[in-house]
């Protein structure tokens, strides 16, 4: 995940200033300006920018990070199930959101809030009889009107039946929506993007016919990103916006 201004990138344990270079022009790689433990998975900036939120196997925690020291100190820790591990976190950065997603291994999604300290609800499946791999929350774009009801949605994407995305109401805990047939996903961890309209959701797909992005009103697939013609690389894993 990126910070609100874009220029530090949260990427597995560390996080990455977007506005340096490399300092020897034949090295294609920067150094973290500051790196969490080698069994943190997933880190997210939360809480407009305030916090790191990252996970380590079956535990979610939150850092308070202070980049000039490099120093990171643990304010609290949840564990969102009784699963053997987080396989996807996210939240709402642009905004002052109490609210953590979680995917776990047991096939469940749970939302956490961190103001309370409490589980805000959980459902044991999150997409399907297969394990969740991918999570996906609403952006804020100041170029875009969107009804405030579509913020409320969160998605999940899982191998089950070659490839399933599931939609559910943040304010409810009810299943919204579900899209399949339109991509092919068995194996990779193809990644699930809402449009900054919230119009459509991509997803990559493994049969190198490119990504798919499938109407939300509708409930199919809109536009096939290669128009038909195969992709040349093989599959495409994500489509972002």
């Amino acid at each position: 995940s990126f910070t609100n201004g874009k220029n530090l990138l949260a990427y597995k344990n560390s996080i990455y200033s977007t506005l340096r270079s490399p300092k020897n022009p034949s090295h294609t790689s920067l150094p973290p300006l500051l790196s969490l433990s080698k069994e943190t998975d997933n880190v997210c900036f939360f809480y407009g920018d305030k916090f790191l939120a990252a996970s380590e196997a079956d535990k979610v925690k939150l850092h308070l990070y202070n980049l000039g020291s490099g120093a990171n100190k643990i304010v609290h820790q949840f564990e969102p199930s009784k699963s053997h591990k987080v396989t996807s976190l996210g939240c709402v950065n642009t905004t002052s959101s109490s609210l953590l997603f979680s995917l776990n291994s047991d096939r469940s999604l749970t939302v956490l809030d961190v103001a309370s300290n409490t589980t805000y609800w959980s459902v044991p499946s999150s997409s399907g009889r297969r394990t969740s791999h991918s999570l996906a929350l609403p952006p804020v774009s100041p170029n875009c009107s969107v009804p405030n009801d579509m913020y409320n949605l969160v998605g999940c994407a899982s191998h089950d039946e070659g490839g399933l995305i599931s939609l559910w109401d943040i304010r409810t805990a009810s299943p919204a929506a579900r899209f399949r047939g339109g991509h092919v996903n068995r194996v990779l961890e193809c990644k699930i993007n809402f449009s900054p309209c919230m119009r459509y959701i991509s997803t990559g797909s493994e049969d190198c016919n490119g990504a798919a992005f499938y109407d939300l009103r509708k409930g199919d697939v809109s536009i096939k990103w290669s128009d038909g013609r195969k992709v040349k690389d093989g599959p495409v894993e994500e489509a972002a916006w």
